[in-house]
This record gives structure tokens, sequence and C-alpha cells, in this order.
């Protein structure tokens, strides 16, 4: 019924030595239990979870978010627009240049 061995329970057994904590995750043995403390960018009882951060959709003016451990880039490539969420108007002549200047 419990998790320590011994005649009269004597014996506290460490439930971190399986290292049951994932992606680097530190744990945090108590009696008859633990916890884990997660990495930055994922969660979950055992830190099991990678975190969407395009889940709340960072990119702006249609750009593709790329979802990285513990981040996110954009992809501006397939719009007119630059910076890091692809918020920045590029110049009116950037993709063509102005005639007869």
């Amino acid at each position: 019924m419990f998790d320590v061995p011994g005649a009269t329970c004597e014996v506290q057994i460490n439930e971190c030595q399986s290292q049951p904590c994932l992606n680097s995750g530190s744990c945090h043995d108590y009696i008859n239990g633990f916890s884990c403390t997660c990495m930055p960018g994922f969660q979950g009882d055992r830190c099991e979870i990678d975190v969407d951060e395009c889940q709340h959709q960072p990119c702006q003016n249609g750009a593709l978010c790329i979802d990285r451990l513990n981040g996110y880039s954009c992809d501006c490539s397939q719009t007119t627009f630059s910076g890091r969420h692809c918020e920045t108007a590029a110049p009116p002549c950037t993709s063509q240049p102005c005639l007869n200047s």
C-alpha cells in the first residue's frame, strides 16, 4: 500500500532515482512521491509537453510561425514585411526599383 519498504516502513525510497522528469527537468523527492521542475519551454507532471509558443499567433501579416525549443521564429519570406514578428512594412520600392529616377 505504501512505497516505503522495511519491516516498519522505515526505509525511504528515492523516487527520483529512476529519473522520471523528462527534457532535463529537475526532480524533487518527497516521502511517497516526487515533483518535477521543468526547463523553460516544457510543462506537464513529468515535463513531457513541449510548449507551443506559436499557439497565440505572435507572427503578424500572414507570416508563418515556426515553433522552436523554448521559443519561436517568424518566416516573413512569403510577405512584404520584416522584423521579429513581420511587423515592419517594406518600403514601396524595395521589391521593384522605381523607374525614371
